[in-house]
C-alpha cells in the first residue's frame, strides 16, 4: 500500500474510494478539483483529494497515476487487492490532512457541491464532529435509484437507525464530512462497509457531535442498470450491518421482540376478555361460577386465543427481562470501550505530535 508522507496540515481532504472506476474516475476528480477551486480562499489554497485505488483490476490506478501529474492536489493510496470500503477508508483517514475530511463516492452520486454544504455546516456549527448528509431525512431528494432498491435502503436504514444514539434519517451512506483531527483519531476496525455504524457508534461513545444535513442522491440510468445488477451483493452488504449492530447492542434486539411479543399477548388477552364478557350469565350462580362458565366458552370458541396469549405474554417477559440485563451490560461494556478509545485516540495524538516535530 502507498501511504501519504507527513506534510504540513490542510484545511481541506476530500477522500474518494475507488474500485473498478476506470470510466469515471477522471472526470470525477476534475469535477471535485474545479468545485474546490471555486470555493473561498481558506479551502481554495489549501485542500487535497485522496484516491483510495482498492485493487482496482482495471485501468483506475493508471488513471490516477495520470491525474497526480496533472494535478498536483491529488493523491493516491493504493491497495494491490481488493480490501474492502472499511480498509479503504481508514487508509484514506490516516493519510488526510486536512482539518475537514469529506468523503465522496467515485461515481459522485451526490454532486460534488455538498462539499460546500458540509463546510457550511461545519462553520454554522463549530462543536459538530460530524456532519451526515441525508437524502432520506425532510429537504432530501432521491432521484433514479430503482425502487426496489430505495424500499429495502430505506426501511433498513430505519431499521438501523434505531441502534445508534441519535434520531437519524440516514447511518448507512458514505458521504458524510469529519473534523479532521477527531476521525484520524478513531480506532476503526471494520473492513467492511459496517464501517459506516462503527464511525457513528464510536464518535457517539466518545461524546462526538453528529449532526445530519440533507442531501441529493441521484444516479444516472446507466449507473442504475450498473447497481440495480448488483441486488445480491447489496442483500449481503444489508445482512452486515444488521449483524454488527445486533452484536455491538444485543439489548436492542430483545427491547423490539419484547414490545411486539407483551402487545400481541395484550391483544390476545382482550379478544379472550370480550369473548368471555359475551358469554357471561346473569343467573344466579356465583359470580366466579359463571365466569369460569364463560371462560370455557371463550375457550371452546377460540382455544388458540389463550394459548397464544400465554405463550406471547410469557415470552415478552423473559425478552423484557433478558433487555433489562444486556442494558446493564451494555453500559459496562460501553464504558470499557469509550476507555479504550480514549487510550488509543491519545496515542494517535502522541503519534502525530511527534511527526510534526520530526
Amino acid at each position: 500500500m502507498n501511504q501519504i508522507t507527513s506534510e504540513p496540515q490542510k484545511s481541506l481532504s476530500i477522500l474518494v474510494p475507488c474500485h473498478d472506476e476506470e470510466s469515471v474516475i477522471t472526470a470525477t476528480t476534475n469535477s471535485i478539483w474545479e468545485y474546490c477551486k471555486s470555493l473561498p480562499d481558506k479551502y481554495s489554497s489549501s485542500f487535497e483529494i485522496i484516491l483510495v485505488n482498492d485493487g482496482s483490476t482495471d485501468a483506475t490506478l493508471e488513471l490516477i497515476n495520470d491525474l497526480i501529474e496533472a494535478r498536483s492536489e491529488v493523491r493516491l493510496v493504493s491497495f494491490v487487492v481488493n480490501r474492502g470500503r472499511g480498509a479503504a477508508l481508514r487508509a484514506g483517514f490516516n493519510a488526510s490532512r486536512g482539518s475537514i475530511v469529506t468523503v465522496l463516492d467515485a461515481d459522485l452520486s451526490y454532486s460534488v457541491d455538498h462539499i460546500g454544504k458540509i463546510i457550511a455546516a461545519f462553520e454554522l456549527d463549530q462543536a459538530a464532529d460530524v456532519v451526515i448528509i441525508s437524502p432520506y431525512m425532510k429537504g432530501g431528494v432521491v432521484s433514479g435509484v430503482p425502487l426496489k432498491r430505495l424500499v429495502v435502503s430505506r426501511i433498513a436504514n430505519k431499521i438501523l437507525a434505531g441502534f445508534v444514539e441519535g434520531n437519524f434519517s440516514t447511518v448507512t451512506g458514505i458521504v458524510r464530512g469529519y473534523r479532521g483531527s477527531r476521525i484520524r483519531s478513531l480506532p476503526l476496525l471494520e473492513n467492511g462497509k459496517e464501517i459506516h455504524l462503527e464511525i457513528l457508534r464510536k464518535m457517539s461513545l466518545t461524546g462526538a457531535k453528529i449532526i445530519e444535513i440533507p442531501g441529493r442522491l441521484i444516479w444516472s440510468a446507466e449507473r442504475a442498470c450498473q447497481r440495480h445488477s448488483l441486488g445480491r451483493k447489496f442483500a449481503s452488504t444489508a445482512t452486515r450491518h444488521l449483524t454488527y449492530a445486533l452484536l455491538t447492542r444485543p439489548a436492542k434486539l430483545f427491547q423490539y421482540s419484547s414490545i411486539v411479543l407483551i402487545v400481541l399477548g395484550l391483544y390476545e388477552l382482550l379478544v379472550i376478555t370480550i369473548s368471555t364478557f359475551s358469554f357471561f350469565s346473569q343467573d344466579d350462580l356465583p359470580f366466579f361460577r359463571r365466569l369460569w362458565i364463560a371462560m370455557n366458552e371463550a375457550y371452546t370458541l377460540s382455544p388458540h386465543s389463550f394459548y397464544i396469549a400465554g405463550l406471547a405474554l410469557i415470552l415478552g417477559t423473559q425478552h423484557f427481562l433478558m433487555f433489562a440485563l444486556q442494558s446493564i451490560n451494555k453500559l459496562q461494556h460501553e464504558e470499557t470501550v469509550r476507555h479504550l478509545i480514549e487510550i488509543s485516540s491519545q496515542i494517535e495524538r502522541a503519534k502525530h505530535s511527534s511527526s510534526r516535530d520530526l
